[in-house]
C-alpha cells in the first residue's frame, strides 16, 4: 500500500495541475506512530501565514542549511516532538541524531529547492527537491505547529527520475504557471 501527499493547483474551480509524493507504507516507528495516525483537525485560530513563514525559515536553516544543532530554535524545549517517519522515534534529538548519522555516512538528505508550501492553520506542507547520497529525491513534509514551534512531522520521501524520463514534459516540480 502507498501513502503520501497530493497537491493540486486549482484555477477557476478546476484542477489544472497535480503533484504527488507517494511512498510504500512502513511499519510503525519505534514510538509506535504510523505514517497515517495523529491529529487531523486544523486549528482555525492559528495564524496560517505566520506558520508558513516560520516553516520556510526553519526549512532553510535546518534542512537546506543542514544546521541540525539549530533544532532547538524551531522546537519546544521539552523535546516533545511526535515523529511519524518509520525510521525515527519521537523526540527532536532523535531526529537530529538520525540526520547527523546520515550525513556522517555520506547519505545526507540534501535539500536544494523548496518548490511549494501549502498551509492551513497549524499545518504546513513543504514540497521540495534534493537528493539522498547523490540520488534525486522529492521531500513532502507536513509539519504541525503549536505556539510557533514544530511539534509533529509526517513525511514522504522518495526518488524522482530525471525529467526526460517522465510521462510528460512539465518536469517533476515545475508548474506550468511559473
Amino acid at each position: 500500500m502507498y501513502v503520501g501527499f497530493d497537491i493540486y493547483r486549482v484555477a477557476d474551480g478546476q484542477i489544472v495541475e497535480h503533484w504527488d509524493g507517494l511512498v510504500d507504507e512502513t511499519p510503525p516507528n519505534e514510538s509506535g506512530h504510523t505514517q497515517l495516525d495523529g491529529p487531523t483537525k486544523v486549528d482555525a485560530s492559528a495564524d496560517t501565514e505566520a506558520n508558513r513563514a516560520f516553516v520556510k525559515k526553519a526549512w532553510a536553516t535546518f534542512l537546506q542549511g543542514q544546521d541540525y544543532d539549530a533544532a532547538g530554535n524551531f522546537t519546544r524545549a521539552d523535546d516533545q516532538f511526535t515523529q511519524h517517519s518509520g525510521d525515527i522515534p519521537d523526540g527532536v534529538q532523535n531526529m537530529v541524531d538520525f540526520l547527523k548519522q546520515l550525513k556522517a555516512d555520506d547519505s545526507a538528505l540534501t535539500y536544494n529547492t523548496l518548490h511549494r508550501t501549502v498551509a492551513d492553520g497549524n499545518f504546513v506542507l513543504t514540497f521540495s527537491e534534493g537528493s539522498i547520497a547523490g540520488e534525486r529525491h522529492f521531500f513532502c513534509e507536513l509539519w504541525r505547529i503549536e505556539d510557533g514551534k514544530w511539534v509533529e512531522l509526517w513525511d514522504a520521501i522518495g526518488p524522482v527520475p530525471p525529467d526526460d524520463e517522465l510521462a510528460h514534459s512539465h518536469g517533476a516540480f515545475r508548474s506550468v504557471a511559473d
